[in-house]
């Protein structure tokens, strides 16, 4: 589940999803790849899309936490358990995420060093003026399994 391909954010978690299952020898199945609201996620039948497939999928991989919440909403309204039933995984952590049951495994973000890092680009964008060269810089996130995802027996 991702947000639109109109937001940048969306695009990049995408080619990320797709570069990982590529790397990982797994077929990119366009049919499992969903876009909804990025904010407020109240697409059950986007949801019911994946669930009701001839192969559901054993896991959701939300594109952020705000999915990752209502989707696990949206499953236990449909008498599904996280992760028995269904695993549910997202992009970034929620400092609420250790009050849900169950607490979200997550690919989080180094959030602070992320304001650090662009305070500090601002600033020299600004001493250096506009020809200030521009810098791409890509920050690593790391994975934290929790309890909303199970292995898989293979």
């Amino acid at each position: 589940m991702n947000g639109s391909p109109d937001v940048s954010t969306a695009r990049l978690r995408q080619q990320g999803y797709s570069e990982a299952l590529r790397l990982a020898g797994v077929p990119v199945d366009e049919e499992l790849m969903l876009h909804v609201n990025y904010r407020d996620f109240h697409d059950d039948e986007a949801l019911d899309r994946l669930l009701h497939l001839d192969s559901p999928p054993t896991a959701v991989f939300a594109a952020n936490n705000f999915l990752a919440v209502g989707i696990i909403r949206t499953l236990r309204r449909r008498g599904l358990r996280v992760p028995d039933d269904i695993s549910v995984v997202c992009f970034d952590d929620l400092g609420l995420a250790s009050e849900l049951d169950p607490f979200l495994t997550v690919a989080a973000q180094p959030a602070y060093q992320f304001g650090a890092l662009g305070v500090q680009l601002l600033v020299e964008r600004i001493a250096a003026g506009p020809d200030a060269e521009r810098r791409t810089v890509i920050l690593p996130s790391e994975l934290i399994v929790r309890s909303s995802a199970k292995a898989l027996v293979r």
